[in-house]
């Protein structure tokens, strides 16, 4: 029976860690105006929406997003600044995390970039 109980344990106390985790934190740098670039963003979150369900709301220049892509649950918010978009997201954990940050990453750059057409 002791045996049984540690894994249930570790299991338990290990949960509430994740929770302190730091966001995953991402810049990018853009060429546009700052209605143009938020407008390359509506269309990042339109395909996301569109492809993995994920819902988005607007406070001026920031998006709040939540949901679920590619079956990890995402929590973020994307700024959009003059010459930058700046995000934090939360993080996935230690396996997910490079790969999170690196296709949040590669997203934005390609929407962000001046030959990105939407077809």
């Amino acid at each position: 029976m002791v045996a049984r109980a540690f894994p249930l344990v570790l299991l338990l106390t290990a949960a509430p860690l994740r929770a302190h985790a730091s966001p995953l934190e991402f810049t990018v740098a853009h060429s546009f105006s700052i209605d143009d670039a938020k407008s390359r963003i509506e269309m990042l979150l339109a395909y996301w929406g569109e492809r993995y369900g994920v819902k988005h709301r607007w406070e001026g220049m920031i998006a709040v997003v939540e949901g679920r892509i590619m079956g990890v649950d995402v929590s973020a918010e994307l700024v959009v600044e003059g010459a930058l978009v700046r995000g934090r997201a939360n993080d996935p954990g230690l396996l997910l995390r490079n790969a999170a940050r690196d296709y949040i990453s590669r997203k934005l750059r390609k929407y962000l970039h001046p030959a990105y057409v939407e077809t």
